[in-house]
């Protein structure tokens, strides 16, 4: 993994096992939209969970969850918006989840692994 781009195609990878392994089914992965891309979009239990993936190498610049910013849920908000208007009749049950990955680049294995449910509204 030598760029960053590498580096999240990789966390995607592992936020996806992750999901799966906990009974998630993934429904569409890098959903374009007109206002950008949604990484993850999976259900579980009848609830759209738009996941947001964030992997670092390195705590050098915080923890990767918190690089989520009020514009960066807004525009996520706006995404989610379009998914369902595209999607659905009806609104289903939905929320927002960020998955946070700190990677080993060298050894290319996960460190930790965080998953949070309902990050924001």
């Amino acid at each position: 993994m030598k760029d960053r781009k590498s580096l999240g195609r990789y966390g995607e990878n592992e936020a996806i096992n992750y999901l799966e392994n906990n009974d998630y089914i993934i429904r569409e992965r890098n959903f374009l939209t007109p206002m950008g891309e949604i990484d993850i979009i999976a259900e579980k239990n009848n609830e759209i969970v738009f996941v947001e993936v964030k992997a670092r190498s390195s705590f050098a610049y915080g923890e990767a969850y918190l690089s989520v910013g009020a514009k960066k849920k807004q525009k996520y908000r706006l995404m989610a918006l379009f998914y369902i208007q595209n999607k659905f009749y009806q609104e289903p049950a939905y929320r927002f989840d960020i998955i946070s990955i700190l990677l080993d680049k060298r050894k290319e294995r996960v460190v930790s692994l965080d998953h949070y449910k309902n990050a924001y509204v």
